[in-house]
């Protein structure tokens, strides 16, 4: 983390080939920690600055799939795809910070995106942000913290609304990839729209799709996926 934030002092200072080697270091340390978002934003920050040759990529990319990583939504959904769909995921990343009280999304807007959490702690409840919780035990509330997602971004077709707020805790970084973005990729590679569906699924399992639940009463759609048989 200390060799991130020294990468980002680097680069806004204009140190740019200093703080690419910064980030190829965070990036690397974060690898080995099992941290798999914060080591591919750092990968992403060094990339805008300097691109690594192909040997370097393929190596970066092979450590995702099989460096021993701990098993997560996020890890299984990058595992599950290959390098050049991969590095198309990564393309269309655009990386995000807020400050702690920071309101990332309220009731009544339009979900466009499906944001991964880097870094930082948030929280998913029906209070306006700002204001204590109900303790009754009422209220539901969902902590979101490092590799967790959130996003009703699928599928494509349906235009959803947001039933809650999601406020920054703490200082975070976001990762997000737009709706718009993401919808071009799956036409493309129908591969990555199988390990979206799995990863939206997660979401709805961990506790998010309880507190939708109480906001509203909502049907049950099923996921169309393509199949051949023999």
């Amino acid at each position: 983390g200390l060799h991130k934030l020294h990468a980002d002092l680097l680069l806004e200072k204009n140190l740019r080939y200093a703080a690419a080697k910064a980030y190829a270091e965070a990036a690397d340390l974060f690898m080995q920690a099992g941290r798999i978002l914060p080591a591919v934003s750092s990968k992403i920050s060094q990339w805008q600055i300097i691109p690594s040759s192909d040997e370097e990529n393929q190596h970066f990319l092979a450590r995702i799939k099989n460096g021993g990583i701990p098993s997560s939504p996020i890890k299984e959904f990058f595992s599950r795809l290959t390098d050049e769909e991969l590095m198309a995921v990564f393309s269309k990343l655009e990386q995000t910070h807020y400050p702690a009280g920071a309101t990332i999304k309220a009731p009544n807007e339009e979900e466009k995106e499906l944001f991964l959490v880097v870094f930082g702690t948030l929280r998913e409840s029906t209070s306006e942000p700002h204001q204590e919780p109900d303790t009754s035990g009422k209220e539901p509330i969902v902590l979101l913290k490092g590799e967790d997602c959130f996003g009703d971004i699928y599928p494509f077709a349906d235009s959803k609304i947001s039933r809650s707020y999601i406020e920054a805790m703490s200082p975070v970084e976001l990762i997000k990839l737009p709706k718009d973005s993401l919808r071009r990729l799956c036409r493309r590679h129908k591969n990555i729209e199988m390990g979206l569906v799995d990863l939206c699924k997660v979401r709805a399992e961990s506790g998010a799709e309880e507190l939708s639940n109480m906001i509203r009463e909502c049907g049950r759609y099923e996921n169309l996926i393509e199949v051949s048989l023999e």
